[in-house]
């Protein structure tokens, strides 16, 4: 009788051609069973050399959305969703490693894997801004679908830092367009503090200008507008132009919740 006889294929494949007998037959199947078990004493010596640790996550050493997550010290190969990147810094099991871009330092990690773009998004996942380098808006994109939002008034949205920030510190933002509203510039004593001056559109509203040159918007609280003179937040009937602001109604709602809140005291 003759016999073909194939080992795995991870390993030399031997043939034999041959007449045997029963015992040879015994011997043929005792060395196939050595064959299997050294295949998957190789598997698991590969699967260790693969994990530093039995568990965590590990930088793939050229891409930096790819990483090797390793369970029980079985590794297995893994993306970030397009748009993030993996974090080596938050590799402690099972925490989730992908983080946005810019709160990743990649190093020689250069590559990643081709960008998805949708109709707003340019990634499948991020955050970006509406369109030009200074709004108060942005888009947080998921899975390729564009969400906005909106910054509270006075601020820009900061792509480098990921949230709304003043326009000054926004690369790229012309705050005096973005405001409305330049700083005189004039040179105020350190100890007197930035300077302030009113919105004149709106008597709630004022500008504090940071080193003389740098407009930044605030708001006086419900029930106050802006004290030009002394350049605090004032009751509107001591602001000359503002007593009016407030509908009587809101006025003696605010009134009546001062009260209460005094008896608290």
């Amino acid at each position: 009788m003759r016999w073909k006889i194939a080992v795995l294929p991870q390993f030399v494949t031997i043939i034999l051609s041959f007449k045997v007998d029963l015992d040879l037959q015994v011997l043929i199947m005792n060395f196939n069973s050595i064959n299997l078990g050294l295949l998957l004493c190789a598997a698991l010596v590969s699967s260790q050399k693969s994990c530093p640790q039995p568990d965590g996550y590990f930088a793939d050493p050229a891409q930096c959305d790819a990483y090797t997550e390793c369970k029980d010290g079985v590794a297995e190969q893994a993306l970030c969703p397009e748009g993030l990147m993996f974090n080596d810094k938050l590799t402690e099991f099972p925490r989730y490693p992908c983080s946005y871009p810019q709160e990743v330092d990649c190093g020689g990690r250069s590559r990643t894997q081709p960008s998805q773009s949708s109709a707003d998004c340019p990634h499948q996942y991020g955050m970006f801004r509406s369109s030009s380098s200074c709004e108060g808006s942005f888009l947080n994109c998921v899975a390729g679908k564009a969400i906005p939002h909106e910054c509270p008034e006075g601020l820009a949205f900061n792509e480098a830092k990921l949230q709304c920030d003043w326009p000054d510190q926004v690369q790229g933002c012309d705050t005096a367009s973005f405001l409305r509203f330049s700083c005189p510039g004039l040179r105020v004593e350190a100890d007197l503090g930035h300077p302030r001056y009113s919105d004149p559109s709106d008597c709630r509203k004022f500008f504090v200008c940071v080193e003389n040159t740098k407009p930044r918007a605030h708001s006086c609280a419900v029930g106050y507008v802006f004290n030009p003179d002394l350049g605090v937040c004032d009751e509107p009937q001591n602001v000359q132009g503002c007593s009016n602001y407030y509908p009587k109604e809101v006025l003696d709602a605010i009134q009546a919740l001062r009260k209460f809140d005094n008896k608290l005291l």
